[in-house]
This record gives structure tokens, sequence and C-alpha cells, in this order.
């Protein structure tokens, strides 16, 4: 996470707070979702796929 604060939810919508600094790890064909908690802030993350994956 570049910056920020946000939520990641899961499959069950099960939600862990995300923030700067954080690196997030998802499995192929995992399903997830992101949500920007900040009133004021963008949620900025690098999003990196490796060629076998796109």
């Amino acid at each position: 996470m570049i910056s920020g604060e946000g939520t990641l939810a899961d499959k069950d919508k099960k939600e862990i707070t995300i923030k700067e600094g954080d690196f997030i790890l998802l499995l192929p064909d995992e399903i997830h979702q992101y949500k920007n908690t900040s009133e004021n802030m963008p949620l900025v993350f690098i999003w990196e796929v490796p060629k076998a994956f796109e």
C-alpha cells in the first residue's frame, strides 16, 4: 500500500484493515474487494500480476 487507509474483504465479506506500508498477497482466483475508508485521502496501491495469471 502506497497511501491511504481502507479495508480488504474476502469472499465471506470478512474485512481486514489495510494501510500505508502493508503488503497484501492474493492467491489466483481469490475473491476480494477493496474499500477506501478515508474521507480525504485516496487509496493508492501497486497491483502486480505475474504473466502466467494474466
